[in-house]
């Protein structure tokens, strides 16, 4: 099967990612944790959460494996590629990325390949910051700085159930927000959730706590991917890379 290798690498990355959720979970089952109400000085409603400990190494280790697994599928599809072409294969082949489109452009040019093609394919990847293969640029960012040091995770409430109250100085109730329904918090890089709703001077601003808030694991701020949720921006690049690899064999089925 054609690109057989590049594909393991991605079931293996989704392995690691499935690994890291049940990983996750086990963690949070077995380690209580504090979730800390508050209000910032723009009146909206913040939650923290605290752990008697720091969260185990391993989380980030797994993150790590996941993201080279992905970037490795590409590069595993590029060798393949230029041998399907009859160009030579060497230590430097890999699949290229560019911090800009024409140093991008320049770089796919450069492959040692017989097969113009080929170098017009990769042209079209744009894997290049902000490029149409900007996923890919990120995902290769990613795996440099796995290289030199470990992406140390945040962890946050992402959401709660029940809804929010605004009340008055007094204590009444003056508006229901989501009520029964599901309150979705921004993630600071500091990792405090934060409500996007604010009140006014004299209100106060509460949540229903008649159930947890969900809480999981986060990119932090230095990760160039932001300040997001490690599983679905996980996913995310694992479908980008198989979507990659499925033009991979699009390209030699069609090609004349």
């Amino acid at each position: 099967m054609a690109f057989e290798s590049a594909l393991a690498k991605i079931e293996r990355a989704e392995n690691h990612i499935d690994d890291l959720h049940e990983t996750f979970q086990a963690f949070l089952k077995g380690h209580p944790h504090t979730i800390n109400d508050g209000v910032d000085q723009s009146g909206r409603l913040t939650l923290s959460v605290s752990f008697s400990g720091s969260l185990p190494v391993e989380f980030a280790l797994i993150v790590g494996d996941a993201i080279h697994n992905l970037k490795t599928a590409l590069d595993h599809a590029t060798w393949e590629l230029v041998e399907l072409d009859g160009g030579p294969q060497h230590r430097w082949l890999q699949f290229p990325f560019g911090d800009t489109q024409s140093n991008y452009e320049s770089l796919c040019g450069g492959l040692n390949t017989p097969r113009a093609d080929t170098n017009a394919f990769f042209v079209g990847l744009g894997a290049y910051q902000d490029g149409p293969g900007n996923q890919l640029y990120t995902l290769n960012r990613l795996d440099i700085i796995d290289k030199h040091k470990i992406l140390t995770p945040l962890v946050a409430a992402c959401e709660f159930y029940g809804g929010i109250e605004i009340v008055d100085a007094n204590g009444k109730v003056v508006v229901q927000l989501a009520k029964n329904g599901v309150v979705t918090m921004h993630v600071a890089p500091d990792g405090t959730a934060v409500s996007s709703i604010s009140v006014p001077q004299g209100m106060q601003i509460r949540r229903d706590t008649s159930s947890e808030p969900v809480v999981d694991i986060y990119f932090d701020k230095a990760a160039p991917i932001g300040v997001r949720r490690m599983i679905p921006a996980l996913t995310e690049l694992r479908d980008a890379t198989a979507a990659t690899i499925a033009n991979f064999k699009t390209f030699v089925n069609t090609r004349p």
